[in-house]
């Protein structure tokens, strides 16, 4: 029987802090896993100390989670990825039974869902980052019904054949918003698991803006909305055209039959114009979802041309 190879993917940014533990944490439950800290350019020990515990360290210049995570993604071969922030906030207890229903299940992503201890409005996790979570959450399970409850964790246990299928143009925060497209679209086996969510300590700040980087996660879903299902992106395009005109031919239409005349020729013909807008954003619409539809045959595709894991040598 061949024994998995595990890889323990943590992107950093000035987390000399806490990286340290993070690697120890993770080569105690997965003694079997080579830990590979990526060093977004920090200007502090991170480097140096994921290194003094064992860690291997690739270093990314280009800065941006986005960019670091991907970079792993390329360099990095293993079987199954544990990606986890090198921030200390996330349970490494919790990565062996993610591992296991990832290897036993067959499942191509196990996110860890976050629970705060007490209150469920503990200080380990900002109101605003809640509230941000909740919201996009809710907008991935109506946009692309996918059934999960965390939507930005940066705890998840992957596959190879789902991270070899992965496109990998994230650069920034909006990596954890791709990879759930990611598994929506290649039809990828996915599932949650609830895990322990830890405080910072005061000597780490978080790098995670509330209001600029939401803005950017938000932006990035709105985006791959647009891009992979545009029919029903360019109706909602198309709506708000069709009813201005609607509402501007009405009147023209109720006063023509009243008294058989037509006095506000460039309202008529504004709203004209706009429906002929709506009409050419619905037929792009059409045209763009067979594309996208071409696209998404492809990720599934190349999804499929990885082998999936087999204990069989």
């Amino acid at each position: 029987m061949r024994p998995p190879e595990i890889a323990v993917l943590v992107p950093c940014l000035d987390e000399a802090a806490t990286v340290g533990q993070v690697v120890d944490d993770f080569r105690k439950y997965i003694p079997q896993a080579r830990i590979v800290v990526a060093d977004n350019g920090s200007t502090d020990e991170t480097n140096k100390i994921a290194k003094s515990h064992g860690a291997q360290v690739i270093c990314e210049t280009r800065p941006g989670k986005g960019h670091a995570v991907c970079r792993m993604f390329a360099d990095v071969e293993a079987d199954f990825y544990v990606l986890v922030d090198g921030d200390g906030t996330y349970d490494a207890s919790a990565a062996p039974e993610m591992l296991q229903l990832a290897i036993r299940q067959s499942m191509d992503m196990v996110n860890g869902k976050r629970v705060t201890e007490g209150d469920s409005t503990g200080g380990e996790y900002r109101s605003g980052h809640r509230f941000g979570n909740e919201t996009l959450t809710n907008a991935f399970r109506k946009l692309f019904s996918l059934d999960i409850t965390d939507a930005l964790t940066g705890y998840r246990v992957m596959s190879k054949r789902f991270i070899k299928s992965f496109p990998g143009r994230s650069t920034g925060f909006e990596i954890e918003t791709d990879l759930n497209v990611h598994a929506a679209l290649t039809g990828a086996n996915y599932c949650e698991v609830p895990t322990k969510y830890i405080s910072r300590p005061s000597s780490s700040p978080s790098k995670l803006n509330t209001y600029k980087d939401g803005w950017r996660i938000s932006m990035r879903l709105f985006k791959l909305f647009r891009d992979f299902k545009p029919e029903s992106a360019f109706w909602m395009f198309a709506i708000p055209w069709f009813a201005f005109a609607a509402i501007a031919t009405i009147p023209i239409f109720i006063e023509y039959l009243e008294t058989g005349l037509v006095p506000r020729f460039p309202t008529l013909i504004m709203a004209a114009a706009a429906f002929i807008i709506g009409i050419n954003l619905v037929a792009a619409g059409w045209v763009i979802s067979r594309i996208a539809q071409v696209r998404t045959e492809e990720l599934r595709l190349s999804y499929l041309a990885t082998p999936a894991y087999s204990a069989e040598p």
